[in-house]
């Protein structure tokens, strides 16, 4: 049995205690701790004026016993050389080994055993300076291998500084093993649960970038360092004799958790301006003792027990005011301190009750500050996961909005798609009816006032098809909906067709000319999408026509070889603009400026729509322009060339009047006025027709009669055309159906041919598409 004195319960406060809290217990635990005895003659500490650092064990050996006068006060904490002395009575059967009590901070130590004829039989060094190796794990414990007999044993021990009362004392071997297994387990336990909760929490910190956690992280790893130094694991694993790391990692700690608080509970000037300015004050003076440190290393102590007085004051103080205020984090945060609190007072406080404590316990009590520090840590990071929980959950409400504001803009766009697709219907369908009367009424006509009415008619409603499609083509675009696709095509053919429409709208306006250039080597035929190739050449040449009402406009194509790019620019000699202006003139809705639109009018999309499709089509789109000079606007697309089709179907001509006598064509359309001018234009061309306005009549004269060919209407009342294709198809139906819609976007042509339909005509249309649909489709029966 060991006797467990007052001074064994004072390093319960300090050994081991990285936390601030820890070091304020010792200044309570000193008032309320029994007094150290200095009468006991078998074991005491030398008086000063025997502990000159000179003095050697010889020399104390020399000097009648009544010389050897007793301390009669406790060790400064600013540190010394000391000596002490103790009687030992060493049996056979009984190895014992010595250490020190409430050994906090030892820098060196020397044990000399001496014999009862005045000889030393053993010395053992140590301590964390030492470079010697501990014989017994994390301790400072020295087996007596000396024979049995009675000793007097010397303690010469040096320290810069100290932070409890080191005595030197005998244990039972067997006991003394078994109780630094206990001791080392909780040392390694505890450490590696700071190392890795202090890697978490900085990483946690480099990610949300949250100065909380950065300063727990410090906070964390100056008591990993402070304990890993006190507890001889930097001596004994890394073999590093290192000991101001404690003072210094102290005084870092205690800055890094006022951090922390401040972070923690949100403490700010416009906040609680009070508990902020007494929080920078408490920085400034903890900063200004870890600055001192180096100059004054003895006082490392005092320091430690000021800066702990300082925080414990003024976390304890903010905890409560912000609880008293509702502050959640605020009194999660106190609940911890107050859990600590219990730890590191309670604890020791019971125990200064107790006289008799087995190895064991004494090991435990010298453990309880890394054991308060460890539970201090663990719910300090429950506080944090509560603040990072009510952060979570506001993110996760904010994302759900999110979601639902994403849901809501989807619908939107869902219901913009369906409000085009429909007006793309409503514009299409009578569009079909008066183009198509049109053309059937130029073969009636022969008036030339007339034909001008009808030629008026015509362009207006070309025109206005021309918008329509721009409006619906810049939808797509911007919702990615639009494909781009390539097939071989004649682009010198391309630009003359356009060539000859454009022109013979100058024909009109004596003062304009139009002017094609085409160059030789261009080759005739490539790959590439003509449909939006002539779109975009379209949007160029009108607005050209727009701003150079009385000048001239020319189309020209040229080629790249080297650089492998088709190049098409259109120059006119118009009103130019700004040349700082010319890359808003791409922008939707952009002119020059706001009197540009009311004098020339336009929508502003063509130039918008010109540079998406160029883009779409991996080309680059530009413009020069110098203000009353006019302006070109070009763009370049990849060259592919694409062989020329084989035999003479490229110069063939197609006869104005192609004969399909003798085919039999069902066209259903709910449109009666629709449906009667395809079948006019139809019956044009010596064609079988029965018409239907019910997708149901239809099927029923399908199924009964033999049919070469059906346009199918797709957006009808009762039975849609996906639905009566579908059904055609189910029973057998295999000759061509021919989707007959105003829907024109690529998400429609492909429910179209899922549905069964072979080939799209998009309303309005001419005879010629019809024309060309019929030669595509040939009778096959």
């Amino acid at each position: 049995m060991i006797n467990l004195s007052a001074q064994t319960l004072r390093r319960s406060c300090v050994f081991g205690t990285g936390s601030l809290l820890a070091r304020f217990a010792l200044a309570l635990m000193l008032l309320v701790a029994h007094p150290v005895s200095a009468a006991n003659a078998d074991a005491f500490w030398l008086d000063d004026s025997l502990s000159d650092s000179s003095t050697g064990w010889r020399e104390l050996l020399a000097l009648e016993p009544g010389q050897l006068i007793a301390r009669a006060d406790r060790l400064p904490r600013t540190g010394g050389t000391f000596w002490h002395l103790m009687s030992a009575q060493v049996l056979a059967d009984k190895p014992l080994v010595i250490d020190f009590k409430n050994s906090s901070v030892v820098g060196l130590f020397s044990h000399f055993v001496i014999d009862a004829h005045g000889e030393a039989v053993a010395a053992y060094h140590g301590g964390i300076q030492s470079t010697e190796v501990n014989g017994y794990f994390l301790r400072h414990g020295r087996a007596l291998s000396v024979p049995p007999g009675q000793y007097r044993i010397f303690t010469r021990m040096s320290t810069p500084f100290s932070m409890g009362q080191p005595t030197p004392a005998l244990y039972d071997q067997a006991s003394y093993q078994e109780s630094i297994k206990l001791s080392n387990g909780l040392t390694l336990m505890a450490l590696g649960m700071f190392l890795a909760l202090g890697l978490y929490y900085l990483i946690l910190g480099l990610v949300r970038h949250h100065l909380a956690d950065f300063f727990y992280s410090m906070f964390i790893f100056g008591n990993l360092i402070y304990n890993a130094t006190a507890l001889n694991v930097f001596s004994d694993i890394f073999a590093w004799p290192i000991i101001y790391s404690i003072s210094l990692t102290v005084m870092a700690s205690n800055l890094a958790y006022m951090g922390f608080v401040m972070c923690l509970l949100g403490i700010a000037p416009h906040r609680t301006p009070w508990l902020y300015k007494a929080g920078l004050l408490s920085i400034a003076t903890i900063a200004s003792f870890w600055l001192l440190l180096p100059l004054l290393p003895q006082y490392s102590y005092q320091f430690a027990g000021l800066g702990a007085v300082i925080f414990a004051l003024y976390g304890l103080t903010a905890g409560i005011a912000l609880t008293r205020r509702g502050h959640k984090t605020a009194r999660y945060y106190l609940i911890a301190n107050i859990a600590f609190i219990i730890v590191a007072f309670g604890i020791p406080l019971f125990l200064s009750l107790t006289t008799q404590l087995q190895t064991n316990s004494i090991l435990f009590v010298e453990h309880l500050g890394l054991i308060a520090v460890a539970i201090e840590v663990v719910l300090l990071s429950l506080v944090l996961g509560h603040q990072l929980n009510i952060i979570y959950l506001e993110k996760s409400a904010s994302l759900l909005a999110a979601r639902e504001a994403i849901f809501a803009a989807d619908q939107a766009v869902r219901s913009k798609e369906r409000f085009l697709a429909n007006i793309s219907h409503e514009l299409r369908t009578p569009l079909t009816a008066i183009r198509g009367s049109v053309e059937l009424l130029n073969e009636q006509v022969d008036k030339p006032k007339k034909l001008a009415h009808l030629a008026v008619i015509d362009h207006a409603s070309s025109f206005l098809l021309f918008l329509i499609n721009d409006i619906l083509d810049l939808a797509k675009l911007k919702n990615n909906k639009l494909t781009i696709d390539n097939q071989p095509f004649n682009i010198q053919s391309l630009a003359e067709q356009i060539a000859r429409i454009y022109a013979a709208g100058f024909g009109n306006n004596p003062a304009a000319r139009f002017e094609l250039i085409i160059a030789p080597e261009l080759p005739k035929w490539i790959i590439g999408d003509q449909q939006r190739i002539e779109q975009v050449i379209a949007n160029l040449l009108s607005n050209a026509f727009k701003f150079a009402p009385q000048g001239t406009v020319t189309l020209e194509l040229s080629v790249d070889i080297r650089s492998q790019l088709v190049k098409i620019s259109v120059i006119d000699n118009g009103i130019g603009m700004d040349p700082k202006s010319v890359q808003d003139m791409f922008r939707p809705f952009s002119q020059a400026d706001s009197s540009t639109s009311r004098l020339y009018g336009g929508t502003g999309l063509g130039l918008t729509i010109a540079r998406d499709l160029v883009e779409l089509m991996a080309g680059q789109i530009g413009a020069e322009s110098q203000l009353g000079l006019g302006s070109q606007v070009w763009f370049t697309l990849p060259l592919i060339v694409a062989p020329a089709p084989a035999g003479p179907l490229e110069e063939a001509v197609q006869p104005s009047q192609p004969d399909f006598e003798g085919r039999r064509i069902v066209v259903v359309d709910d449109n009666e006025v629709n449906l009667k001018v395809v079948c006019g234009l139809l019956k044009r061309l010596n064609i079988e027709i029965k018409p239907f306005s019910r997708a149901q009549a239809a099927l029923d004269y399908v199924g009964q009669h033999p049919i070469d060919l059906v346009i199918m209407d797709i957006q009808m009342p009762e039975m849609d055309g996906l639905t009566a294709t579908k059904t055609l198809r189910e029973r057998g139906f295999t000759q061509p159906i021919i989707a007959f819609t105003a829907n024109s976007s690529e998400q429609d042509r492909q429910d179209c041919l899922v549905a069964g339909t072979d080939d799209i005509l998009v309303k309005p249309i001419k005879r010629q598409a019809l024309v060309d649909m019929l030669l595509k489709w040939p009778v096959t029966r």
